[in-house]
C-alpha cells in the first residue's frame, strides 16, 4: 500500500512502483496533475483508479505484468499519452474491449501518436524523455 501522504508530492513527474504487490492504487492519484512517466509493472493491480483520469500530462504509461482484466474507457482521453505497455495482463486476452479497440485504433491510424508496446518496459533499460520542463 501507497503512504498516503504521497499525493501531497504536487511536483512528481516520474513514479517508479513496481513490483510492490501493490493491489490498488487511490483514487486520488489523480492529484499529482505534473505526472508525465508511471511506471507500475509487476503488481497485482485488477483495475485502475478513476482519479487517473485527471493526469491529463500523462505521456508514459507502463502496468504490464499485473492482472488487469480491462482497460478504463478514459484512458482513450488522455491527450498526452504516447506510450502504453500494457501485456503479460488478463486484458490481451480480451482485446475486442472498446478502450483496447479505441487504442488500437489510435496507435494504427494516427502514425507516432500512440505506441502499444508488445513487450514490458525494463526500468534499468528504458530511455528516459529528456527533460520536458
Amino acid at each position: 500500500e501507497l503512504p498516503c501522504g504521497f499525493v501531497q508530492l504536487r511536483e512528481l513527474r516520474r513514479l517508479y512502483i513496481g513490483n510492490n504487490r501493490l493491489t490498488q492504487l487511490p483514487d486520488d492519484i489523480g492529484l499529482l496533475a505534473n505526472m508525465q512517466w508511471l511506471y507500475l509493472d509487476g503488481n497485482l493491480l485488477t483495475s485502475l483508479p478513476a482519479g487517473m483520469a485527471e493526469l491529463q500530462g500523462l505521456q508514459w504509461l507502463s502496468v504490464c505484468s499485473n492482472r488487469l482484466q480491462a482497460l478504463p474507457d478514459y484512458i482513450v482521453q488522455l491527450p498526452m499519452l504516447h506510450v502504453l505497455h500494457i501485456n503479460d495482463n488478463p486484458l490481451l486476452e480480451e482485446s475486442s474491449s472498446t478502450p483496447f479497440r479505441l487504442l488500437w485504433r489510435r496507435a494504427t491510424e494516427v502514425a507516432g501518436a500512440l505506441v502499444l508496446s508488445s513487450r514490458c518496459a525494463r526500468r534499468d533499460r528504458h530511455r528516459e524523455p529528456p527533460n520536458t520542463r
